[in-house]
């Protein structure tokens, strides 16, 4: 069945979160409902992973209900996920509702039901997308001790170099990892893992520690830990799961903090152009020191250091860590910061003309989705954007 014949049965920017709950719910779809979403998740073997799993009656239940009041008060209209609004709303989105798999499958198929219906329609005529600009990928540079580089990206793989008793390797997917032969007896070497804007990364670290590069982000690291502890440097953006080894400590030092781990799982949020440092804690306990004060974090937690500011309170840490899921979380964000984040993925400089305000947002977009799409989706709730070349203007 081609595309136009798809269209010319079905609205299927309504259609197709429609037919996802009528078969959560159990219910039968027709020849036309089935080729639709079996085509939509072909195109998106992730989702059609995530919903697989989607198996609690109770979480289902709550997702379906919910769903069908609101799409009871707003039958054709999905902009409530992702909106400009000037304070919380009384209750909290479908989102909400789901888990973290149900959450990103339900989600992007209503972010591309609004794409596709915006698609369909005429321009708006005050959204001015003139030009495109992709999303960021899995690529970054590998600077070697001794100051060589090394491109990594997922078209190539294999053994890159021996760094003292590590092997190098780059592996398919966007992963870099060290292989250890467990010999300390060698000097330490340093290698530095940097993804540019546009860029994200994955490494194993010789003791089996897993670290998150996102875009605009380095991580400076040996190629071999000896000693008391495990130190690494990081700027920018890095989720860590450290491999427990109650001898020898993890310490990640980022901008004005400093972490110390055994091992957990946690996320450190410290580009420069940010005015808060950010340290969220998943699993396990941390004690981050900054300015010279030092706070234990328990699960759930989050410091934040403003100046000489610091405060810790609860976190929601989902949507922290969004980013490592593929998923912009711009949920009760300000305009300015969700740019901040669109700048560094998509390698594009913004610039705002005229009076805009920066109201805060509340939605959640995949990252793998392009530039344009996200502008017709602003442009939707009066945030209007033009690409050119690699600057983006933003307008009321």
């Amino acid at each position: 069945m081609t595309t136009d014949r798809i269209d010319d049965i079905f609205d299927a920017g309504d259609l197709l979160g429609k037919i996802l709950l009528q078969r959560l719910d159990g219910g039968q779809l027709d020849e036309a409902q089935k080729a639709l979403l079996d085509q939509w998740l072909q195109d998106h073997p992730e989702v059609a992973q995530r919903l697989e799993k989607l198996e609690d009656p109770i979480q289902l239940k709550a997702i379906l209900g919910r769903y069908r009041q609101y799409e009871a008060s707003t039958p054709r209209d999905y902009k409530n996920f992702l909106t400009l609004t000037s304070r919380r709303p009384s209750h909290r989105s479908l989102y909400y509702y789901l888990s973290g798999v149900a959450a990103a499958v339900l989600l992007t198929i209503s972010i591309i039901g609004l794409v596709h219906r915006t698609h369909r329609q005429a321009a708006p005529e005050v959204a001015s997308v003139q030009q495109d600009k992709l999303p960021g990928t899995d690529k970054a540079v590998l600077t070697l001790a001794g100051g060589n580089t090394v491109v990594l990206d997922s078209a190539h793989s294999g053994l890159i170099q021996q760094q003292g008793g590590a092997r190098v390797v780059n592996q398919a997917g966007g992963l870099l990892s060290y292989e250890s032969n467990n010999d300390n007896h060698n000097p330490p070497l340093f290698n530095m893992v940097t993804t540019g804007r546009g860029g994200q990364y994955r490494l194993v670290l010789s003791d089996g520690t897993k670290v998150w590069l996102d875009a605009a982000s380095s991580l400076n690291f040996p190629t071999e830990f000896s000693g008391k502890t495990r130190e690494v440097t990081m700027t920018g953006q890095a989720y860590f799961e450290v491999a427990s080894n109650s001898k020898h400590p993890f310490i990640v030092h980022s901008g004005n903090s400093e972490v110390k781990v055994l091992g957990t799982h946690f996320n450190i949020n410290a580009y420069p152009d940010e005015p808060v440092e950010a340290t969220t804690l998943l699993e396990g306990a941390v004690q981050v020191t900054s300015r010279g004060k030092a706070v234990i974090l328990a699960p759930g937690e989050q410091l934040r250091v403003a100046a000489d500011v610091m405060s810790v309170s609860s976190a929601n840490v989902d949507e922290v860590v969004a980013w490592k899921d593929g998923v912009f979380n711009f949920d009760d964000m300000s305009l300015y910061l969700a740019m901040r984040q669109i700048a560094r993925w998509y390698d594009v400089d913004v610039v705002y003309k005229g009076n805009v305000p920066d109201k805060p947002l509340l939605g959640y977009i995949p990252r793998n989705t392009k530039l344009s799409v996200i502008l017709q989706l602003l442009s939707k709730v009066d945030v209007h954007g033009r690409i050119e070349g690699r600057t983006l203007t933003i307008e009321p």
